[in-house]
């Protein structure tokens, strides 16, 4: 049995901020019945996927708050993607790629 790697300290660090923040606002904002969170990683990427079945919401007319604008920092800070796909009565995804270093 081969022994797996921990990722990058900085890494696991932003995902486990990412993933308590989304879980957060799911919680508090969305009324969702269902939390989703899948957390994937191969030798080059790690991604944080957070779904839930919720109220949604229109990401263009929402205000980002300091747990939004916390995550984009975040992972911007190590290069990474952000997409959020939600729009009302839809739920929303959240999808976030980060780099592992080799």
């Amino acid at each position: 049995m081969s022994k797996s790697k921990r990722i990058d300290k900085k890494v696991e660090t932003v995902v486990y901020y990412c993933a308590y923040e989304l879980v957060n606002n799911s919680c508090k904002y969305s009324e969702a019945k269902n939390i989703n969170v899948q957390l994937i990683q191969d030798d080059k990427h790690v991604s944080l996927i957070v779904q839930d079945d919720g109220c949604g919401f229109n990401n263009k007319l929402v205000t980002k708050g300091a747990g939004l604008k916390n995550i984009y920092n975040r992972v911007a800070s190590l290069k990474g993607k952000i997409d959020i796909d939600t729009s009302p009565d839809k739920g929303t995804e959240t999808i976030i790629e980060l780099k592992v270093k080799s």
